[in-house]
């Protein structure tokens, strides 16, 4: 195991109906609150009417900001921080998915941040010389989509508009005070977001079992059972969407996924996702999509770089027959599978399923390298990926 300190402070409350506390909650926390969720918000005109009442009814002041989008914009957080000072906001609360909860973060941040915004995003990785935040509002998230895993760690990320750059910023004052994780809020939730919501949670834990060869037993059956449980369970949710159990199932496991306790003693790579930022950047697919359409492909090019952990994913995640066949074949009829598991959700795993233009691959890896690489243009990995490498698992992504 490596050296390693872990610290969560944030204070769930979960069950069904539980966001009827919201107000009262809060309203230990301050005296004013901005509301943040997103532009086209029809779907969730119900939910922000009960949650502003709620606010209201407690005795709170409420301001509402109703502009994210899927692949949240650096723009929307500063025209939000300016409400947030003007205003004289106590507290930022983000109700909706990650994009929401990343933009909340990142406005309660800002709120007290006093240099460039985008300062405080690693968006140069050849360099690291950003200035993190130090401090922020108080931030409660009530998430309406399981994958991210916002509503329990402190990151964020956004993409900045006139750069076409998507990037992350970490910090402990990002942590939430609270987060309320109510399963009803999930039922009405359409199957592509609960696809694209299964696979985001899953690579949460797969970019770090696959990237890892220190002697960590725990961690990976820690992980392993993360996952077993979002494939068993992604498949039910679909088939009985409007189950309050296997939601609050799916909710919990999507927060636990990258809460900060599956990665204590390991090394930490996300090539998956550097790319898929890349590809969510430049053409405004999903970020789970993104991910779906990585994880075979990264898969297929790197397993013979850590065959120990591809085994042990076909054995106890794929529960595959190990004793038959040869270690590339067991392997690769796990990738196969795996992969026809995320289609059987309705998602896409080839660039050309979506209409990527081939001759954007170049552009993608270039992205990749400028935001992710590091000073000799690789990306982290078991092995470190460089241009050639990226290139590879695009092309075989398409």
């Amino acid at each position: 195991m490596r050296k390693f300190e872990y610290h969560n402070p944030v204070r769930i409350i979960s069950g069904a109906g539980e966001v009827e506390r919201l107000g009262k909650e809060v309203a230990a926390l301050g005296s004013s609150a901005l509301v943040v969720s997103y532009e086209s918000y029809d779907f969730m005109q119900e939910l922000l009417h009960q949650v502003c009442k709620s606010l209201s009814t407690a005795g709170l002041k409420v301001d509402t900001l109703y502009k994210v989008v899927a692949n949240p914009l650096i723009s929307t957080a500063e025209e939000a921080i300016e409400l947030c000072r003007n205003k004289k906001i106590d507290v930022v609360i983000g109700v909706g998915g990650g994009s929401v909860m990343d933009t909340a973060k990142i406005i309660a941040a800002g709120a007290k941040y006093k240099d460039d915004l985008w300062n405080m995003f690693y968006s140069r990785h050849d360099k690291f010389d950003n200035i993190p935040p130090t401090e922020a509002l108080p931030i409660v998230t009530v998430p309406t989509l399981p994958a991210t895993s916002s509503e329990m760690n402190c990151a964020a990320v956004a993409t900045h508009d006139t750069l076409a750059e998507k990037a992350y910023v970490a910090a402990p004052c990002l942590y939430p005070a609270l987060s309320i994780l109510d399963p009803n809020l999930l039922v009405t939730l359409p199957a592509y977001q609960t696809a694209c919501a299964s696979a985001d949670a899953l690579s949460h834990c797969l970019e770090v079992y696959l990237n890892n060869t220190v002697n960590n037993p725990l961690q990976y059956r820690h992980m392993e059972a993360i996952m077993l449980t979002i494939i068993e369970n992604s498949q039910q949710v679909l088939k009985d969407p409007t189950n309050v159990e296997l939601r609050g199932i799916q909710q919990w496991t999507a927060t636990v996924a990258w809460n900060g306790m599956t990665v204590p003693g390991t090394d930490g790579f996300f090539p998956m996702h550097t790319l898929g930022h890349s590809i969510s950047a430049l053409f405004n697919i999903a970020h789970g999509h993104t991910l779906a359409l990585m994880m075979p492909a990264y898969m297929r090019y790197n397993y013979q770089h850590n065959t120990e952990r591809y085994f042990a994913f076909a054995k106890d995640v794929m529960a595959n027959d190990t004793n038959s066949g040869s270690l590339e074949e067991i392997i690769l009829k796990a990738i196969d599978q795996f992969e026809t598991y995320l289609n059987n959700l309705g998602l896409a795993t080839k660039l050309s399923q979506l209409s990527i233009p081939k001759d954007q691959l170049e552009k993608i890896t270039q992205e990749s390298i400028k935001v992710y690489g590091d000073a000799d243009e690789l990306i982290g990995n078991v092995k470190p990926l460089n241009k050639t490498d990226l290139l590879r698992i695009l092309e075989l992504a398409y």
